[in-house]
């Protein structure tokens, strides 16, 4: 295994650059699935900024911690400007995935890849149906799954609404964790970044909204470490490849419950 070099942290602790917002968009609606997810589904995923740098911080992955004052940047705004969800992805491929899978691959962990690429067992597994982008392992197992929106159709951070829209965008997700057996999925604006996991046939945990330019910071007293968005998927590609750390949570589960949204009931009351 290649030794994890300084430039390796420094591209995981990072902030990204500023997405560059094209003066007209194309894309004016979200594309969402048919299925609703109820707020009695959906918990707040505990400790997730914790977990994220205890597994970071380990000799055996990055083996440091953030410097204090974070990691500087040359530069902080996209060159190429964006004008639908095409873009977006791109940028989102270049940015992240590329950079989260250079490190990924010299922890033999899963690498980000298109859905086209994974296994189709169970059937409909991502060659069926269609999420963004997935984790692969050993070259065709699909062990995450993840949708990309556009930030000017979509905000992650409304979690507290009566708006069906809400119950669509998570049922999108959640379905294609149902369609691959998949117990991890990731949702992005490239500017919101969300962490999902399963915990039960009908029952799923997400994690706070990691916005794009957070960098990674060290522990300041007793509160929470301030982690990346690439420092948050190297830790769900830990996860997604049966990481020990995630291990009392049963790896295979069975089909999601699709209620229908209750009249008048928010979604994500509950969620700080």
């Amino acid at each position: 295994m290649d030794p994890i070099t300084d430039e390796d942290r420094h591209k995981i602790w990072a902030r990204l650059p500023d997405l560059n917002i094209g003066h007209r968009y194309l894309t004016t609606v979200s594309r969402q699935a048919k299925n609703l997810i109820h707020l009695s589904q959906v918990r707040a995923w505990p400790n997730f900024c914790n977990d994220v740098r205890r597994y970071t911080s380990r000799s055996d992955v990055l083996g440091q911690f953030p410097p204090v004052g974070g990691v500087q940047v040359a530069y902080r705004r996209e060159s190429y400007p964006v004008g639908n969800e095409a873009g977006v992805t791109g940028r989102w491929v270049s940015n992240i995935a590329m950079n989260v899978n250079a490190v990924a691959e010299k922890l033999l962990l899963p690498k980000f890849a298109d859905y086209q690429l994974g296994n189709n067992g169970p059937r409909g597994c991502s060659v069926d149906d269609s999420p963004g982008i997935i984790l692969l392992k050993g070259g065709s197992r699909t062990v995450l799954v993840g949708e990309f929106k556009t930030p000017w159709t979509t905000d992650l951070s409304v979690r507290t609404t009566n708006d069906e829209k809400i119950a669509r965008l998570w049922g999108q997700i959640t379905n294609y964790m149902d369609s691959c057996r998949c117990r991890y999925a990731i949702m992005s604006t490239y500017m919101q970044t969300v962490c999902i996991r399963r915990t039960g046939d009908y029952s799923f945990e997400v994690s706070p909204v990691i916005h794009h330019n957070i960098q990674s910071l060290p522990v300041i007293s007793s509160q929470s470490p301030t982690i990346s968005v690439r420092e948050a998927l190297l830790y769900m590609a830990y996860l997604a490849g049966d990481g020990e750390g995630d291990s009392a949570f049963s790896k295979v589960v069975g089909n999601l419950y699709r209620p229908v949204l209750a009249p008048k009931q928010g979604l994500f009351d509950h969620i700080s």
